[in-house]
């Protein structure tokens, strides 16, 4: 064998293992790249039901969101799904409080609150303002806040123009970010019940000397009166119905 031939297959086997080392180099960060976006997508993931689902475990959840866990260029993106998760659980906090009051909004047409509040029904129509307003105003934020646009705006401005972050991100990481019809039913329905009690109340101010409180009862002076009183009870007791049945 010439001297030129062992030098050709010494540099081929040097090649060739160059070859083999740099395909486990590479094959390693894949690995852990897989791993770690597997790892993240699970956290954020199990954050955000939380969040949905009215978690009491907040000083957990506040915990998570500000524990990084990942390294490189996914420490952004996970730094991005964090600070919008912390928002969106900021968002959900003021829904849920809302929602929960809407006990207070179930008694207003309740002889006891009727009596107490008759006949220009001031604290009453204050309740369902102040709950109609905080409602929309809600509501306004919660679509804003699960727009794509939103939701991209929050991932690094290098990262947005990556397509592979930018992939990972909207619809792996954040795909169960956007918005969600069910939750824009609750609040749309109650918004829709806070509309038609103030139509009642409305109603019953406006006519306040045409009606009287007999035996518990609302009586009225006359029939045109105490139908169009008890239609306006029909439209609300079915638009209860289909709140409560969400």
């Amino acid at each position: 064998m010439t001297k030129k031939k062992k030098i050709l297959i010494t540099v081929v086997v040097i090649i060739a293992i160059l070859i083999v080392v740099f395909a486990v180099i590479i094959g390693h960060f894949v690995k852990s790249d897989l791993t770690m976006e597997s790892n993240l997508t699970k956290e954020i993931t199990e954050i955000n039901l939380l969040i949905e689902n009215n978690s009491k475990d907040t000083s957990s959840i506040d915990q998570r969101l500000n524990t990084i866990n990942t390294s490189g260029d996914y420490v952004l993106v996970e730094k991005a799904a964090k600070r919008y998760l912390k928002d969106k659980k900021e968002l959900f906090t003021s829904l849920y409080t809302t929602l929960d009051n809407t006990d207070k909004i179930e008694k207003v047409l309740t002889m006891e609150n009727i009596k107490a509040d008759a006949k220009n029904f001031t604290n009453t129509m204050t309740l369902l303002n102040t709950t109609g307003l905080e409602l929309t105003n809600l509501r306004e934020k919660y679509v804003n806040l699960t727009s794509e646009k939103t939701i991209l705006s929050y991932l690094n401005k290098n990262l947005r123009e990556d397509d592979y972050y930018k992939e990972y991100y909207l619809n792996g990481l954040m795909q169960d970010m956007t918005k969600n019809e069910e939750d824009l039913k609750a609040i749309d329905d109650l918004l829709d019940t806070v509309v038609d009690l103030k139509e009642i109340f409305n109603f019953l101010v406006t006519n306040q000397n045409n009606w009287n409180i007999e035996n518990d009862k609302i009586i009225f002076s006359s029939e045109e009166l105490y139908n169009t009183y008890k239609q306006l009870l029909t439209s609300i007791s079915e638009e209860t119905k289909t709140t409560n049945s969400i």
